[in-house]
């Protein structure tokens, strides 16, 4: 694509620049990975086991997990990703961990290609230096979940309406938006909905003298193609999802009841979303939040129309999503969860970054822009904190992180040796699916052993915390009192309990 074009005359300044911004955002990015304390929940593991059948030839899905609405489901195609990398990686949540860490750091690289294109070599250093560095971002980019994939989706959705904007016509980019579009619905289905809306409203209205009915067809048949398993699934099954998603969209703005507006609730999800500025830019400072907030809103009135084609393209285009996602979110009939908000982060640092650009480019403004820039990178990365607390022993987090279930694991095989045993887990999300990957997986490969339940002689009740209901580990507990003879009990320093019980013929 023309946008690597010339890429090879970048001054050494700026690529040592660049060079410096990669790296930190690789070290904090891939700090917890290395260290194995990134999450490992209930739906990590479910995908693991989905994407092991998917790379083992077992089994090839047409949905994917539930979405909120009771009987509707993802595509398949975030399944498919983990289903691909599986193979090279060997199914190793760490390196798999690492894959998704990659995509954001390569989301990274990419924002600055797309802002030097769109303006110069300061939109492309402050749009990767902010997308890297911001706390929301990075969290975003560290874990195996299916919102995770939406940064690199999102900045490639970017660079395929600058190309497009260049062009006279172009069906494969069609094509390839409409791609793009239909996968981010696919990792996460509010967040989806509400940017696919925004997007093509964009399109439609800035680029209307450049569609001819191929493009929109090509468009229409990359949307399409992602979802081509479930209108199979659909098909075979009596068209239930489409049921379901026709009635669901009848209840999910304003409850479906008529109740109006609820003043209090829109509110409420208004602070929500002004924490979610201060905590991508700022954070967590509401105070300098609002400071940005007007600053960059007054910028944008005031210097829109001396800015280049290029920057008021963009501007238009987060202004125009930005609204339509936080809109629809207001108006959403539900409580909002922080997954149905992770394109508003990268819209947010998008905006700061055109404006500090617009002020950049004022006569004797320019080094207040770049202290702005500078002041911002400093509070999101926190350096003298960092340098504090080098050195320190690793964070023990709680059951839900990676590295406390293998040290479940390896205390389990440890202290089994070469009996044969079996294993019972009490976990609060009640499916054990990241035990369940675990011991196939990583137990099959350190230890060559497997779980049995043909004549174990021993027993390892797993007990995960459950603060929220501790009265449920009690009574779970009781209902297991004659499931064999406890030997020893060991509590790991993450909260979870490990009893060892010998079994007889009768308790087996």
């Amino acid at each position: 694509m023309k946008i690597f074009k010339n890429i090879h005359k970048i001054p050494y300044i700026e690529y040592i620049t660049l060079g410096v911004i990669l790296f930190i955002s690789i070290y904090i990015r891939f700090e917890g990975i290395i260290t194995k304390s990134f999450p490992y929940t209930y739906d990590i593991g479910r995908d693991l086991l989905v994407a092991r059948d998917i790379a083992t030839f077992t089994k090839f899905p047409l949905i994917g997990q539930t979405t909120g609405l009771p009987g509707f489901f993802y595509g398949p195609s975030w399944h498919y990703i983990l289903g691909l990398i599986y193979i090279p990686l060997q199914g190793d949540p760490v390196l798999m961990t690492g894959f998704i860490a990659f995509t954001g750091v390569l989301m990274v690289f990419l924002a600055y290609i797309l802002g030097r294109k769109i303006d110069g070599k300061y939109l492309g250093l402050t749009l990767a230096g902010l997308l890297g560095f911001s706390p929301v971002v990075v969290s975003l980019t560290s874990q195996i979940w299916n919102p995770t994939l939406i940064p690199i989706f999102w900045i490639l959705t970017l660079i395929t309406i600058y190309a497009f904007s260049k062009k006279k016509s172009s069906y494969i980019l069609s094509f390839m938006l409409g791609v793009l579009l239909s996968l981010i619905l696919d990792m996460e289905i509010v967040v989806g909905s509400l940017f696919l809306i925004g997007t093509a409203v964009f399109v439609l209205l800035a680029f209307r003298k450049l569609l001819q009915p191929r493009n929109l067809l090509a468009g229409a048949c990359g949307f399409i193609f992602i979802l081509l398993p479930r209108i199979f699934f659909d098909l075979r099954h009596q068209n239930i999802l489409s049921k379901t998603l026709i009635e669901g969209i009848k209840s999910m703005f304003f409850g479906g009841h008529g109740q109006g507006v609820d003043i209090a609730m829109l509110k409420h999800k208004l602070e929500i979303i002004f924490e979610l500025w201060s905590d991508t830019l700022v954070l967590k400072n509401s105070t300098i939040g609002m400071v940005l907030l007007i600053g960059v809103v007054a910028i944008v009135a005031l210097f829109y129309k001396k800015s280049t084609k290029n920057i008021q393209l963009f501007i238009k285009f987060t202004s125009l999503v930005t609204l339509v996602t936080i809109v629809g979110v207001l108006f959403f009939g539900h409580d909002i969860w922080p997954h149905y908000l992770v394109a508003l982060p990268l819209l947010f640092v998008l905006l700061v970054s055109l404006a500090l650009t617009l002020i950049f480019k004022l006569k004797n403004f320019k080094i207040i822009s770049i202290i702005v820039f500078l002041f911002l990178i400093i509070i999101n990365l926190q350096p003298l904190e960092k340098i504090k607390n080098f050195g320190k022993p690793v964070w023990v987090g709680n059951a839900a992180v990676y590295r406390n279930q293998e040290e479940v694991v390896d205390y389990v095989y440890k202290n089994a040796g070469t009996e044969k045993f079996k294993y019972i887990v009490y976990t609060p999300p009640v499916h054990d699916y990241t035990y369940q990957y675990l011991f196939t997986w990583y137990g099959g490969k350190k230890y060559s052993n497997q779980p049995t339940m043909i004549s174990p002689k021993l027993l390892f009740v797993i007990v995960e915390p459950d603060p929220q209901f501790p009265l449920r580990v009690t009574e779970w507990l009781k209902s297991r009192e004659n499931d064999g003879k406890i030997i020893k009990e060991e509590k790991m320093k993450s909260g979870i309990i490990i009893q060892t019980r010998t079994l007889t013929p009768d308790s087996k």
